[in-house]
């Protein structure tokens, strides 16, 4: 794919996540361990690349423009809602990226946070590590505000989003016996209009006890679970964001938590990432019964190893003239 036949010049933004794979073609090669995100170290940095791998960090229409030699944008994951998919396709910069190499570490993820806010494993550990009240009251069954915890077979869940990790946590929630679970349709459906299989995602939010959202962010999802649609939820109902940032709306999640319109919540992912007490209104002190973890849901060996094979295929293959999981084609263009 490399129409002047000179050897390209592969720059990698951010080698901070795993190991690159080594690849079989003729390159030059320019790696950065990490790279700030809407800076300018990004355009300075790619300004000789005719390859670019990324993970997390955007290249933005502003840097494509000021990188007249790039042709190929990998992207190093499945999710990558900040591409620019139009702006790429009128520059002709073809984008790959390597899909479904997260899906069984963050389904596992999904699970493991059910377990640990339905348990409030986290919290217990705290207090029983940091506190003598276990001896003082003899029980601490009075931290499970909201009466007895439910088990597997009482739980209903409710599934927004149905792609490939839709599909892998509905199978893992129906392996450890979750009582029923629904997928959700998209917000403002009619009822008439409902897919086979289906559920209303009001009727979703209404009868969860458990919600799992897994669906991309794009225009559509921004803020997809506001006050309104929390208001909506059992008092029992835990909230699982193993999606991204921003679906959730985080003061609103907040101020439910706070309220005890729903029983807990856990999350992977943050509006602002890389996020912290003075980028999320979730990370008070006075926000209870919330899990999180720094977006590592997605962190495990198969993944790597996953991740490594799709980059290196992907690479080989546009190499070869035959290229695979794209995401923006420029061949019409070249």
């Amino acid at each position: 794919m490399n129409s002047t036949g000179s050897t390209p010049h592969i720059v990698c933004l951010e080698t901070c996540h795993c190991d690159m794979p080594a690849f079989s073609f003729p390159h030059k090669w320019t790696s950065y361990y990490q790279t700030t995100p809407a800076s300018p170290e990004v355009s300075s940095r790619l300004q000789t690349a005719d390859i670019a791998i990324t993970t997390v960090v955007p290249i933005t229409p502003a840097d494509l423009d000021a990188c007249p030699n790039l042709k190929l944008v990998a992207v190093m994951a499945t999710g990558m809602e900040w591409v620019d998919k139009q702006a790429c396709k009128e520059r002709g910069v073809m984008v790959i990226n390597c899909p479904g190499s997260n899906i069984p570490a963050v389904s596992e993820h999904a699970l493991a946070f059910y377990f640990a806010a339905r348990k409030r494993i986290v919290e217990l550990t705290n207090i029983t590590r940091t506190t003598d009240l276990w001896i003082e009251k003899g029980t601490l069954r009075s931290r499970f505000t909201e009466g007895f915890p439910l088990g597997c077979a009482g739980e209903c869940v409710g599934i927004i989003g149905y792609g490939m990790l839709g599909k892998r946590i509905e199978t893992l929630m129906q392996a450890v016996g979750m009582g029923e679970v629904l997928i959700a349709d998209r917000k403002g459906v009619a009822e008439s209009d409902k897919r086979p299989g289906r559920t209303s995602f009001e009727e979703v939010l209404r009868r969860a006890s458990v919600l799992v959202i897994c669906c991309p962010r794009d225009p559509s999802t921004l803020d997809l679970i506001d006050e309104a649609e929390l208001r909506l939820m059992r008092k029992e109902a835990i909230v699982i964001n193993v999606a991204r940032g921003g679906i959730v709306n985080e003061d609103a999640l907040a101020k439910a938590l706070k309220e005890t319109w729903i029983a807990s919540a856990a999350t992977d992912v943050l509006t602002i990432e890389p996020g912290g007490r003075s980028t999320s209104p979730l990370l008070a002190d006075d926000v209870p019964n919330l899990t999180v973890t720094p977006h590592l849901a997605w962190y495990a060996e198969q993944t790597l190893i996953r991740l490594q094979q799709l980059l290196k295929d992907g690479m080989e293959a546009y190499m070869a003239g035959h290229p695979i999981h794209v995401q923006v084609d420029n061949r019409e263009l070249q």
